[in-house]
């Protein structure tokens, strides 16, 4: 039985040294920026545009592959949505390779930037011995953190740097278009619950499961973790994440709902309620129980090596109810994160 907990200034984040971990895969992040680009009002667009124009790797990494998909000549709005959608997923193309192989552009990677993990206890007993041991959590950033701290932010620190810096225009214009498409990513991010919890217990997962990174799925080289991210698709053009958002829009029930809560921009408020949806959506009671019979062992992917459990075994019934379940939440999440993202785009100012 999944235990509640009363979050406060605690945490333990944990998985972001040890193996990659992506939010929403490109279809999930593209459609997010795609449903922030249509509630945004002609002139708030151009502004995010303008902005991202000056970008320091923006030739490379959004202009060439622009041209590449759409041609030479695209309509304004077919533009402005595919550079929208190319912010909230650049930083994930900054990423070291799984393989170890250079990536000329890492300097930009922050893996901490991602997520920031509240606990999630699989018992009682987990709770009383592991409660404890979680080190202080940090929610906000201020001016002047030497450069070691600035590359371990947590996501909530990227959200309220954002915040302050972006709308400031006597910041560098080349660092703000940066922060920019860590705003873009880490508002998807968040509304991952996969990014906002980790499980912890006693024997399996003493310091977390990484995000459900260390729970192996019975198909080849997955796990929780990717399960969710891959819930609104992988890898999708222009066209193919505009269908994906249309289909959300058009969605009344998941539009009141999101318009609630679009005026929440407090990142810790969000990553509360990430993890309240994790306790219910990614640990549901069956797979906590499945998890605590399993011993941990060595599991090897690409350059990475950790303790894992599984392949878990859930009966076809119960895994068709947490999928969709997750594909209910994921649609959602998707749509709250898209309209808070437009709430903290419009503070952009037009140059």
């Amino acid at each position: 039985m999944l235990h509640r907990l009363s979050i406060v200034l605690i945490a333990f984040f944990i998985h972001a040294f040890s193996l990659p971990s992506h939010a929403w895969s490109d279809a999930g992040h593209k459609t997010v920026a795609l449903l922030a680009w249509a509630k945004l009002t002609p002139q708030a667009r151009a502004a995010v545009i303008s902005l991202l124009e000056q970008h320091p790797e923006f030739e490379n990494h959004f202009a060439a592959p622009l041209k590449a998909e759409l041609g030479d000549h695209p309509s304004l709005e077919d533009r402005q949505s595919w550079l929208f959608a190319q912010a909230a997923i650049w930083p994930d193309l900054v990423r070291p390779p799984m393989d170890g192989s250079p990536n000329p552009n890492e300097k930009y990677h922050r893996a901490s930037w991602h997520y920031l993990d509240l606990p999630v206890f699989a018992d009682a007993e987990s709770e009383a011995q592991l409660f404890s041991k979680l080190p202080k959590l940090y929610w906000k950033w201020k001016p002047g953190l030497p450069d070691f701290i600035e590359q371990r932010l947590t996501a909530a620190q990227v959200i309220d740097k954002a915040s302050q810096l972006l709308p400031d225009t006597k910041q560098a214009a080349s660092e703000r278009a940066v922060l920019l498409c860590w705003l873009f990513h880490v508002t998807g991010d968040l509304h991952q619950p996969c990014h906002c919890s980790s499980l912890f217990s006693v024997k399996q997962f003493p310091k977390g499961d990484r995000g459900g990174n260390s729970i192996l799925l019975p198909e080849p080289d997955s796990n929780l973790h990717s399960f969710w991210d891959q819930l609104l698709g992988t890898k999708a053009n222009l066209a193919e994440a505009r269908s994906m958002a249309a289909g959300i829009w058009k969605d009344a029930a998941l539009m009141k709902t999101a318009e609630a809560s679009a005026p929440v921009l407090d990142a810790q408020i969000w990553i509360t309620e990430g993890c309240e949806l994790a306790k219910v959506n990614v640990y549901p009671p069956e797979l906590v129980a499945s998890v605590l019979e399993l011993t941990p062992h060595t599991y090897k992917k690409g350059n990475f090596s950790y303790e894992a459990v599984g392949p878990i075994e859930l009966s076809a019934a119960q895994m068709q109810t947490y999928r969709s379940n997750a594909t209910a939440a994921a649609r959602q999440q998707v749509m709250t994160a898209a309209l808070r993202l437009a709430q903290l785009l419009e503070s952009i100012p037009a140059n």
